[in-house]
Parts: C-alpha cells; sequence; structure tokens
C-alpha cells in the first residue's frame, strides 16, 4: 500500500499479520511531509519484503522511529490475564526492574523463540507456576528462579547450557522440566530432589552418566536420547509409575535385567545403541512400544512375542532382521524400513 500519513504520527501498529501477495512483491513505502516526527529525517521509508520478520500468530507488530521492533514502554502490553506473553519478539533482553513492577500478578511467563542470553526474575515473581524461556541463547539458569517457590513447568530447552544447578531441591511442585537441546555434560547428584516430577526431557545433551533419579517416585515420562551414555543407572527400577523410557541414540551396550522388570513400562526405546542383545522381558506385562532397531542383535528373546499388549516392535538394522515388525490386535505385519 502507498499512503500519505498524518503530520504528527510516531509510530505506526499493523494488528493483521495477513499480508496479500502483492505486498510481499512490491516495496511498502510510507511517505512523510514536512512535518515528521522530530529527529525523522528521511523523506521516505521503504519496508521491503525482506525486511519482514514472520510472528507467531496473534502477536502484535510495533514500528517506532529508529528501530524496526521495540517493546512499548511498559511489559503491561504484554500481559494477558495473568499471564507475560513475550514469545518470538527477537528480544536480546528484558529489563528486570519492569518485571519487578508487574510480577506479583503473573503465573505464566514466556519468552521463548528470542535471543535472550541473559534472564533475571525479581523476588515479586513468588507466584509463577510455569516459566517458558525455549530457544534462546541462555549460557545460565534465569537468576532468580528460585523465587518462584510455586514453579510447576519450566522450559530451557534450545539453549546453551553447560550445567545444571543443584537448587532444584526448593521445588516441590515441579511437575515437567524440559532441557533437551542444550549443551550440559555434567549434573550434579544432588540436583533432582524433585518429588513431584512427572516429565524429565534431557534429550540432545552431552551427558556421560546421569544421577540418581530413584527419588523421584512420581516421574511417568524419562527421556535421555541422543547422549553419550555408555550405560542405564540400574536405580530407574525404583521409578515404579515410569511409562516412557526413551534412552536412543547413546552408546550403551548392555540393558540391565532391572530394566527388563518394569512392569509399568508402556513404551521402550532402546534404538541406536550398541546392544548385543536384550534380557527376558516377560514381566513387561502393559508394554505396548519397543524399539531395538540399529544395534547389533542377533537373537530376539521368545518373550517379546508374548507380550500380551505390544502394539509395535520395531527391530530393523539388526543382524536378526531388516523388518520393522507390528503387532496389531495379535496380527504380525512386516514392513520394509
Amino acid at each position: 500500500f502507498v499512503g500519505t500519513l498524518t503530520p504528527h504520527l510516531a509510530s505506526l501498529h499493523l494488528p493483521s499479520l495477513e499480508l496479500s501477495l502483492s505486498a510481499w512483491l512490491h516495496s511498502i513505502r510510507l511517505r512523510w511531509n514536512s512535518h515528521s516526527p522530530p529527529g525523522f529525517t528521511p523523506s521516505a521509508f521503504v519496508l521491503s519484503p525482506s525486511a519482514f520478520t514472520p510472528l507467531p500468530f496473534n502477536s502484535l507488530p510495533f514500528f517506532s522511529m529508529g528501530a524496526w521492533w521495540s517493546l512499548p514502554n511498559s511489559l503491561q502490553d504484554y500481559v494477558e490475564e495473568d499471564s507475560l506473553l513475550l514469545d518470538g519478539l527477537d528480544l536480546e533482553r528484558i529489563v528486570v526492574e519492569e518485571l519487578l513492577e508487574i510480577g506479583g500478578s503473573l503465573t505464566v511467563i514466556r519468552v521463548d523463540n528470542n535471543k535472550l542470553t541473559h534472564l533475571e526474575l525479581p523476588a515479586t515473581c513468588s507466584k509463577v507456576e510455569d516459566l517458558t524461556a525455549s530457544k534462546n541463547q541462555l549460557e545460565l539458569f534465569p537468576l532468580g528462579m528460585n523465587y518462584c517457590v510455586r514453579l510447576r513447568h519450566l522450559d530451557l530447552s534450545g539453549n546453551k547450557l553447560t550445567e545444571v544447578p543443584n537448587h532444584f531441591s526448593g521445588f516441590a511442585s515441579l511437575s515437567n522440566l524440559f532441557l533437551q537441546d542444550n549443551l550440559i555434560s555434567t549434573i550434579p547428584e544432588e540436583a533432582f530432589n524433585l518429588p513431584s516430577l512427572r516429565i524429565l526431557a534431557l534429550s540432545g545433551n552431552k551427558l556421560q552418566n546421569v544421577p540418581s533419579v530413584g527419588n523421584m517416585t512420581a516421574l511417568r515420562e524419562l527421556y535421555l536420547d541422543h547422549n553419550e551414555l555408555g550405560d542405564i543407572p540400574k536405580d530407574l527400577s525404583k521409578l515404579d509409575n515410569l511409562l516412557t523410557l526413551d534412552v536412543s541414540s547413546n552408546r550403551i551396550s548392555n540393558v540391565p535385567a532391572e530394566i527388563f522388570a518394569m512392569t509399568s513400562l508402556r513404551s521402550l526405546y532402546l534404538q541406536e545403541n550398541a546392544l548385543n542383545a536384550i534380557g527376558d522381558c516377560s514381566e513387561l506385562l502393559y508394554l505396548q512400544y519397543l524399539n531395538i532397531s540399529n544395534n547389533n542383535i542377533s537373537v530376539v528373546p521368545s518373550s517379546v512375542s508374548q507380550l500380551p499388549l505390544l502394539r509395535k516392535l520395531t527391530m530393523y538394522g539388526n543382524p536378526c532382521t531388516k523388518d520393522s515388525i507390528v503387532l496389531v490386535s495379535g496380527r504380525v505385519i512386516r514392513e520394509p524400513k
């Protein structure tokens, strides 16, 4: 579009994200008259198609003089009920003093898909239950996170974290912890004293061993895939409520017999390791999905075929077979890889 703007216009809000094809194929030119805002010298400035950055649905573009993207004067403009939503805005920093003013009313803070290298939470954020800061450039856990004593959901995936602090014991209500796709190589033994944790995702890191998790008896899902693990901790067998265990894409050469005695398991993923064999599976009475593909397994124990609820067994890339075997209502179907 081409338009003449009012003489005293200082900023332009474009609430609609639906641009026509012609808007992408042609430059959008805004012509200013002699009454342009102070400090704005060009007679025209052009927003070319390449200047647009895709934004999440329902987010509000805000153009201001001197910057393509900037936040309003107050974070309050990004608060919806009790949630601060700053996702997908390419932010490089959030001023902690501004959070201090509104923190007391927040239960949700979402700052994912930005360029944050540092995040600090003030003491007023004590009511926060959901903190999502995934897909940023954080190298350290957020400062002041210990103030969030009611925290139930924490997502720091897709950052540059290298270690886990040992203060997680203070989060008695934490239910979901997502730390996948970071650079974490070590985790302190005392880090995971989390009695309410139900989901723990550590996929895609650089872990060579995992601290004891046997005291997290509420855990339902554990993801340790795509790391550098050489073995599976035996104390996992203490997790009586565990439904999903994923240790695929590691360097594991042996699975402890205790793992095959975990009667609660519904899904067990062992693919892409260095396994030569798997143990007796007869106690996995509720297992529905078993993946042992891309190992070095020559013989599959007969107990696997006798599992009463098994729906899918995937085992290609082993000496014993080149097929993916699917069990559906007692019928065996072989599918190519």
